[in-house]
């Protein structure tokens, strides 16, 4: 436990960084830092996920809304969907799909 915390504590804010952090037959966990202003272009999930913000603030463009999510905040979003993220603030997330 203490490898993914030192994992997640450790990684800086140098544009768009994607770590897999854990994974397990039926899912896997990712960490996500972004640097302000960075974003993460369009694209679709291949399961189902869930998003859980550790630090900082994203936009996250999903379909035809936009959620503006800061810290301890949770969005749980279907594969297939496409979706966009942007850094309002450095930002870390982990991403559980």
């Amino acid at each position: 436990m203490s490898i993914i915390i030192n994992t997640i504590n450790d990684t800086g804010y140098q544009g768009v960084t994607v770590k897999k952090i854990a994974e397990h037959k039926s899912y896997e966990v990712i960490l996500i830092t972004l640097q302000k202003g960075s974003r993460i272009p369009e694209h679709v999930a291949n399961r189902d996920a869930q998003l859980v913000m550790l630090e900082g603030k994203i936009r996250f463009h999903i379909e035809d809304s936009v959620h503006n999510l800061n810290k301890h905040e949770v969005l749980c979003f279907g594969k297939e969907i496409k979706h966009r993220v942007e850094a309002v603030r450095d930002s870390k997330f982990i991403l559980v799909k």
